[in-house]
């Protein structure tokens, strides 16, 4: 799965906050994707790092939500991509990951400041640290 947009409501009066969500296990992208959609977001999921590029070149997110590890592009080089081609999108990343202790991943989160949730997560946390991702608010720990 490359890309999919599971609920693309921008012409909706009342507009839902759109997420990326960036995830190379497609089962993790479409449970996760449709539990955001209920909780009320308009989610587009993409399987890698350079697709999500791509993707945001030519749209606009109130928040993406990447995986660490993953094969091509991990989410750390996304994240820094992100960030220098837009500063103020430090705010609005949710980073997932098994390993928020690592040392390499503490280092990455003290220089971007993005918000964290580790996997194995609840979904209400995850939707926690989305919400506050698209209103770009003080980072959240989690």
């Amino acid at each position: 799965m490359e890309r999919q947009d599971l609920n693309d409501s921008r012409g909706s009066e009342d507009r839902r906050p759109r997420v990326l969500f960036v995830d190379d296990d497609p089962i993790v992208c479409r449970s996760v994707a449709r539990c955001l959609e209920r909780l009320g977001f308009s989610v587009m999921v993409v399987s890698s790092g350079s697709t999500a590029l791509d993707v945001i070149a030519g749209e606009s997110f109130d928040a993406v939500v990447t995986d660490l590890y993953m094969p091509e592009m991990s989410g750390a080089d996304l994240i820094g991509r992100l960030i220098d081609r837009d500063p103020t999108m430090r705010s609005r990343i949710v980073l997932m990951s098994g390993d928020l202790h690592g040392e390499d991943t503490r280092a990455l989160i003290a220089q971007t400041g993005c918000r964290t949730v580790s996997k194995p997560f609840q979904l209400a946390d995850l939707a926690l640290a989305v919400r506050a991702a698209a209103a770009g608010g003080a980072a959240v720990r989690q």
